[in-house]
């Protein structure tokens, strides 16, 4: 499994996070992965 694959699983099954909120997330972070984190807040 990669690293992104696992982030999003954790961050379903464990914070209850929105598919759709992962997915914004993502798409916005692509240029720039060190945002992700940000994003997500």
């Amino acid at each position: 499994m990669e690293a992104i694959t696992q982030l999003a699983s954790f961050l379903k099954e464990e914070l209850n996070i929105s598919a759709g909120a992962i997915s914004l997330g993502l798409r916005y972070c692509e240029q720039n992965p060190n945002f992700l984190p940000i994003r997500l807040w």
